[in-house]
């Protein structure tokens, strides 16, 4: 299951090795990180989260395997092409990037979604988008249809809301993402927009929702 935000939010980052650089962490954002100005987040976010049945942490470098594997699974490959790590080096490079910008401002944070074994089956993220933030995520196709997406969800919009003093954060879905789609309504995000959009060299229709909390 791929929410086409994302989601690594979740997973593919160009990763260029200078002072700037940017990476591509969905069809429709490039973000561009300025190693010389880092903005730290006001709260902190209290991991790890844990649910019924999910633990969602930190990336350490020893996920990059699993990382890997979860991310060449045909939906991924569909919906979120550029999220492919055909190799365990993508991968590695990719988390110890990502690990860097954990507490950050105006960075993707992204976090693995762990069965309570320490199976890591996905992940979850949020992204700076358009003039606020988006949500993302990925589960590998050996562990769909269980629910976890929605279960990570639910558990994780509460906790990162809180750590970015946001009270609104966007989903963006293809609109054949049904699957996808799905884990954003029943997490109570409302549809505002449905059209035609660009979307990795072609027309798709696209939906945005979006999720808002009362006062923080």
């Amino acid at each position: 299951m791929v929410c086409d935000t994302t989601t690594l939010c979740h997973l593919q980052f160009a990763i260029c090795h200078s002072k700037n650089f940017s990476i591509a962490i969905t069809p429709h954002i490039t973000y561009n990180v300025f190693r010389k100005k880092v903005l730290t987040l006001p709260h902190k976010l209290t991991l790890p989260l844990n649910t019924e049945r999910l633990i969602i942490t930190e990336f350490t470098p020893d996920m990059a395997q699993s990382v890997h594997l979860n991310s060449l699974d045909a939906d991924n490959r569909e919906f979120q092409p550029d999220e492919v790590f055909e190799t365990l080096q993508d991968a590695l490079e990719t988390i110890t990037e990502l690990m860097s910008f954990y507490g950050q401002q105006d960075a993707p944070l992204v976090y693995p979604i762990l069965l309570k074994n320490g199976e890591q089956i996905g992940h979850i993220q949020a992204v700076p988008y358009e003039d606020g933030w988006e949500i993302g995520y990925h589960i590998g196709s050996k562990h769909t249809k269980n629910g976890y997406a929605t279960e990570a969800v639910k558990a994780f919009l509460p906790a990162i809301m809180q750590h970015l003093s946001i009270k609104n954060i966007y989903g963006v879905c293809r609109a054949d993402n049904y699957a996808s789609c799905k884990v954003l309504e029943r997490n109570g995000f409302a549809l505002i927009d449905e059209s035609m959009q660009g979307y990795h060299g072609d027309n798709y229709l696209v939906r945005i929702y979006i999720y808002s909390l009362g006062d923080l």
